[in-house]
């Protein structure tokens, strides 16, 4: 049994990082999301694949059942010698979010970490076109939040009524960050499963 797409899981937003990259920078802005998105609704780690299930296939039906992908660049992002390697993930997601035949995904590349939009002739063929995408910047304090700010506003135009914002606890200062923390995923279907090659985000 195949997992459950992003559409038939609710999610939203897939989140496509490099680990070696901008792991923090991620962190910080998935803490930022889940404080204005229903949690469930954001797609960050694939953190195991069933057995015998083709990676390149599940991970293109997690970015397909999304509306927005967003492709976190830091500085080293387009420099990674993986990201010329067909089975990284990394590129597989980018690939899945620019597919031609699925126009309704928005693909927005974040910068963090004073990164640049990376130039056409430093990108696999597949990628090409991800050059021109039109990019945000995420700046870390003081215009951490007020980069954030723009950055949601885009999503919640984006996306459907139904993936309302969360409900903030009453006693709660709506301007501190909550610790980011990794869940877990259920194994699907009974069905065990492997730990994914960590290499392949790295």
């Amino acid at each position: 049994m195949f997992s459950q797409s992003s559409a038939e899981s609710g999610k939203s937003i897939f989140i496509s990082y490099r680990r070696d990259d901008s792991s923090a920078n991620t962190g910080r802005i998935y803490d930022r999301l889940i404080q204005q998105f229903d949690r469930e609704s954001i797609f960050k780690d694939v953190d195991a694949i069933p057995i015998g299930v083709d990676f390149r296939k599940h991970l293109g039906q997690q970015v397909a059942g999304c509306k927005v992908l967003l492709a976190i660049i830091g500085p080293r992002w387009a420099g990674n010698e993986r990201l010329q390697d067909e089975g990284d993930f990394v590129r597989i997601e980018v690939e899945c979010g620019l597919n031609p035949e699925r126009e309704d995904i928005l693909v927005i590349p974040v910068l963090v970490s004073n990164a640049s939009m990376p130039p056409a002739d430093q990108l696999p063929s597949s990628l090409k076109e991800f050059a021109f995408r039109n990019a945000i910047q995420v700046r870390p304090d003081p215009d951490f939040h007020q980069d954030m700010d723009k950055l949601i506003k885009i999503l919640t135009d984006k996306l459907p009524f139904h993936d309302h914002p969360a409900e903030a606890d009453p006693g709660e200062d709506p301007g501190k960050e909550k610790p980011f923390t990794k869940k877990m995923t259920q194994p699907l279907g009974g069905m065990q499963q492997i730990q994914l090659d960590e290499s392949k985000r790295m």
